[in-house]
């Protein structure tokens, strides 16, 4: 790509969002002759609306034509600007992740969204985010990777199980209740709020049907949750569809996606850490899924962030050596003693205990209202009793490793075990706190924190203060690295 390149056309109808700000006048002005009811009066202003239409327009296309974005001596250089002209420099070597967005309502059109990010960039958005030709930005991707035919491409593709698998245990209610609701009111807006209504209506009325004895309101928010994780499980089949990773030079090259495919290029040498992760259910079943932390891999919420989908220990074992054989787990070295168990209960035998108080109290203040508010206790008690197998299972094989410059660090946080594999050098801090209790026999909690976009705090409990010290080369007395 030896000449500046001008975005592909489309960029247009995307700029055309950004100045939706100058519609204000004229909708002001319609509702102000609403209120009078002059249609003659709307009719002769008419021509200004013309004219900050034809404005949005001008605006759109110069913003277009005025952004160009080279590929040249290892580096992308965009500039960009209508008034105040801003030039973006990045070489090659900052560059940790390039992502080509292959959304479905563009495929028509031959064009992609080109993403690339740096560790000084926002951590909430690319660094780089460009809508190119398809063609252009495949170009641009392989010479990012420098791919060599002549050295052995190491490829994982996993099977439509392992697929479901990581879909089931990762699937967030929340995202799902957040995205009906979403739909709902988008419906609303472009249907009418008479046909918003009747979707909410009928929801009601299946709710009241298959209440099963229970309270409507109960059995609401009950089915309610069930079609948020349904839902969420559906996004994270669409997302992790036609996955596939692949090793080679150095670089993992991954790809996937049904609707909307996602190609990253990753640098080995640029990832944070690798976290091994587990829930109840896959922890008692034996599977792990493997996850990356690196920059712009996962950064918004429908990217995917995953390695290796779930599959046996002996699997990803397997699939670890293929892509990633610098970053192997080691046995635990440093551990707790029997008597830190009641600091790994304690969070969760609050709500194990305080829901069900909380429930006795006010179903004796609001006796009408006793029922409900037992049943939502139940629900409520759910997450709770899983939260304290979670922290029981935790407490069994929590602990910290090194092998060489590679530690292992197995913690538990929220719901989810985690297995964090990170090198030495990505380790931004290391931290030793003791509560007076701790300070009495010598133990501490280690925080570790580790080089990212933002701030990821790892966290193991009750470890002995010089065993933490020793591994970590901390200096004696400080506990900080």
């Amino acid at each position: 790509m030896s000449a500046p390149q001008r975005m592909h056309p489309i960029n247009i109808a995307e700029n055309l969002s950004r100045f939706f700000f100058l519609l204000i006048l004229p909708v002001l002005r319609g509702f102000a002759v609403a209120i009078r009811s002059d249609f003659k009066g709307w009719l002769s202003g008419a021509w200004m609306d013309i004219l900050v239409a034809v404005l949005i327009v001008t605006l759109a296309i110069l913003e277009w034509y005025r952004c160009t974005y080279e590929y040249k001596d290892e580096m992308i250089q965009v500039k960009k600007g209508l008034i105040w002209r801003k030039t973006i420099t990045i070489p090659r070597e900052s560059i940790h992740t390039v992502c080509i967005v292959y959304s479905f309502f563009l495929k028509p059109f031959r064009a992609v969204h080109l993403k690339a990010d740096t560790i000084a960039g926002d951590s909430r958005a690319a660094d780089l985010d460009l809508t190119v030709r398809t063609r252009q930005a495949e170009e641009i991707l392989q010479r990012t990777l420098q791919e060599d035919d002549t050295i052995m491409r190491r490829a994982y593709a996993p099977s439509w199980l392992s697929i479901m698998a990581l879909s089931l245990m990762s699937s967030n209610t929340f995202v799902g209740i957040v995205f009906i609701t979403t739909l709902i009111s988008q419906t609303g807006q472009l249907l009418g709020k008479e046909f918003e209504r009747r979707i909410i209506g009928t929801f009601e009325e299946i709710t009241r049907i298959m209440a099963l004895g229970i309270p409507p309101a109960t059995a609401a928010l009950a089915y309610l949750i069930l079609a948020g994780y349904l839902v969420a499980f559906a996004l994270n089949l669409i997302r992790y569809r036609n996955f596939s990773a692949q090793r080679q030079q150095g670089v993992l090259s991954i790809s996937g996606g049904l609707f909307t495919q996602r190609h990253y290029v990753i640098r080995e040498d640029q990832i944070n850490y690798v976290d091994i992760r587990q829930s109840v259910l896959t922890k008692l079943l034996g599977l792990k899924s493997v996850f990356l932390n690196a920059v712009g891999f996962g950064k918004s919420r429908d990217d995917m962030s995953v390695l290796i989908l779930t599959a046996t220990a002996s699997s990803t074992e397997a699939t670890m050596r293929l892509l990633l054989p610098g970053y192997s787990p080691s046995k635990r070295q440093l551990r707790h003693n029997f008597g830190a168990l009641l600091r790994f209960m304690m969070d969760p035998l609050y709500p194990c205990l305080g829901i069900p108080l909380v429930s006795w109290v006010l179903g004796y203040v609001f006796p009408g209202w006793a029922e409900f508010i037992r049943s939502v206790a139940a629900l409520a008690m759910m997450p709770a009793i899983w939260f304290l197998t979670v922290r029981l299972i935790d407490f069994f094989t929590s602990g910290v490793s090194k092998n060489g410059p590679i530690y292992t660090i197995r913690y538990s946080n929220g719901f989810y075990l985690h297995t964090v594999v990170i090198h030495e050098d990505k380790i931004a801090s290391v931290q030793l706190r003791q509560s007076i209790l701790q300070h009495m026999d010598g133990h501490c909690d280690l925080f570790i924190f580790s080089r990212s976009e933002k701030t990821v705090r790892h966290r193991c409990r009750n470890l002995l203060w010089s065993e933490a010290e020793e591994l970590f080369g901390l200096k004696a007395g400080t506990g900080r690295k």
